[in-house]
């Protein structure tokens, strides 16, 4: 029994190459159909395997190998980082966010309040010594700011 040439569809192709039918199809525009099967395009897969195998079934030119290396690390990142979630170690950056936003505040409220803080303070003072006061009620907010931990304001 003598061995004939088989046509394979889109679909068929993409099934055995384990690609997208997108992918597959992207990869072989340009090459003539060889047939038809069902009043759709078929090609032989000698004419078209060269473009199929040369990135691995992966639209950018990575290994099968490389993908799942790097799924495989990516699954690993997301369970250190549930470990660490667990443990108190890591945060929702929702919390966070909210965290940063109430310590700006308190500093804008700290330095607003400056002003009139100071300006009792600085009547009848020279220049020299009214800088002084201003940029110590300066510095007492901005303390404030540098000295806040993210932990402190969570609760955790």
């Amino acid at each position: 029994m003598s061995m004939t040439r088989k046509l394979w569809s889109l679909s068929a192709l993409s099934v055995e190459f384990e690609m997208d039918r997108r992918a597959v199809a992207r990869r072989i525009d340009g090459i003539a159909a060889a047939g038809e099967i069902k009043g759709k395009p078929a090609w032989h897969l000698a004419d078209v395997a060269p473009l199929l195998t040369d990135g691995s079934g992966l639209d950018d030119g990575q290994s099968i190998e490389e993908a799942r290396r790097r799924k495989m690390a990516a699954e690993a990142r997301l369970a250190e980082m549930a470990a660490e979630k667990a443990a108190g170690r890591l945060l929702e950056r929702t919390v966070v966010d909210a965290a940063v936003v109430g310590a700006f505040a308190r500093v804008r409220a700290k330095l607003l309040a400056v002003p009139h803080k100071c300006a009792p303070l600085v009547v009848g003072l020279n220049a020299g010594e009214a800088s002084e006061v201003i940029r110590r009620a300066v510095y007492e907010a901005l303390n404030e700011l540098s000295s806040t931990k993210v932990s402190d304001l969570t609760g955790d």
